[in-house]
């Protein structure tokens, strides 16, 4: 009997691949297996999943996103096994691992590293919160939350280059790993301005 795995992937060939992959090691796709391969989960998808499941469900992270604000938020979670822009042969050996119930991490570059408020000020702010809404819910004074995304920004100005983060909707944008979007939206700015 085959044993099972769920499976989040964004991009359904990608999904269909690991099925097939899995299919090898006696696994099969299921939605409420104990264990997960989360891959190439966009921030807010993964996110989502990691809030609910990460203490309870071993979770594998595969990606090739290099956004630092990306990492940093999911290590935060602290995942069993995650992997950053791996080759197919490193992909196949994380997974083996994983499934072996071993550990394994390929580390981004963490250069330059929000710090935890900075963080929590960070996601708030690409969610779309104002700056008195995000004082409301970290308990924070007006003052001291403008201060914090003075300096995420000015963060995020060095972490994005050579894109300059001007406002909050690019800065959204940068921050859930739209770099597409962040590019498009960049180009009209400039052409009306």
């Amino acid at each position: 009997m085959a044993q099972s795995i769920q499976i989040i992937a964004e991009l359904k060939q990608f999904k269909i691949n690991l099925e097939s992959y899995l299919q090898q090691f006696q696994y099969e796709s299921c939605d409420d297996a104990s264990h997960c391969i989360l891959a190439d989960a966009r921030m807010g998808s993964a996110l989502t999943y990691l809030e609910q499941y990460s203490k309870t469900k071993p979770t594998l992270i595969l990606t090739d996103n290099p956004n630092l604000a990306y990492w940093q938020c999911i290590l935060e979670y602290k995942p069993e096994v995650y992997l950053v822009n791996a080759s197919p042969e490193a992909i196949q050996q994380a997974i083996e691992a994983f499934l072996n119930n071993e550990k394994i991490s390929h580390n981004p570059n963490t250069k330059l590293r929000f710090k935890t408020r900075e963080l929590q000020v960070a996601r708030l702010l690409a969610s779309g919160m104002s700056s008195i809404e995000i004082a409301q819910q970290l308990s924070l004074t007006e003052r001291s939350t403008r201060k914090l995304e003075h300096e995420i920004f000015e963060k995020t100005r060095e972490l994005a280059a050579p894109l300059e983060i001007k406002n909050r909707s690019q800065f959204a944008l940068w921050f859930w790993g739209l770099e597409a979007g962040l590019r498009c939206l960049i180009q009209v700015e400039n052409k009306t301005a």
